[in-house]
C-alpha cells in the first residue's frame, strides 16, 4: 500500500492530491551518512509527544503486528476464518477499531453496523483485507 500510494503521488501529482502513508521509520540519523544531525539528535531530549510516539510504536512492533505477519505469509487463512465466521469478524474489527484508533469510545451500534455492512455485503476476503478495512475502521462522523 504505501510503496504504491507513493509512486502514483510521484507520477500522477494533478490527479493524486493527497496520500495517506503509514509505516514511515523513526529511528535516528546515523552517525556516518549525517553526524551532525545524528549529533544533535543524540543530545536534544524528546519531547513529551515524541516519547509518547516512540512507546506506541514500540508497542505496535512487539504487540500489534502479528496480523501484518499473518496476511504477508498466509492471507486466505485469515480471510476464509472473517469471511465465515460472523464471531470472528466482529472480534477482528473490533480489535483493530480498539487498537488502531486509540480506544476511541465507539458505541456497539456503530461496531455492529460496520461488521454488518462487511458480512452482508457476502464480500470475499482476498490479499490486502487491511486496506478493505481501511475505510469500516473510520470513526463515524461527529
Amino acid at each position: 500500500g504505501t510503496l504504491i500510494t507513493r509512486t502514483i503521488s510521484y507520477y500522477y501529482p494533478d490527479q493524486c492530491k493527497a496520500t495517506h502513508i503509514n509505516g514511515v521509520p523513526n529511528s535516528p540519523p546515523p552517525l556516518t551518512r549525517n553526524p551532525i544531525t545524528a549529533l544533535e539528535n543524540a543530545i536534544t531530549p524528546y519531547t513529551e509527544g515524541e516519547e509518547a510516539g516512540n512507546e506506541r510504536r514500540a508497542w505496535f512492533m512487539t504487540k500489534g503486528i502479528g496480523y501484518s505477519s499473518l496476511q504477508a505469509t498466509k492471507p486466505q487463512t485469515s480471510g476464509d476464518g472473517l469471511t465465515y465466521s460472523p464471531v470472528g469478524l466482529l472480534a477482528w474489527i473490533y480489535e483493530k477499531l480498539h487498537d488502531w484508533t486509540d480506544s476511541h469510545p465507539f458505541i456497539d451500534h456503530a461496531i455492529l453496523t460496520r461488521v454488518c455492512i462487511y458480512l452482508f455485503a457476502r464480500a470475499r476476503v482476498k490479499l490486502g483485507l487491511v486496506h478493505f478495512l481501511k475505510d469500516l475502521l473510520a470513526p463515524p462522523p461527529r
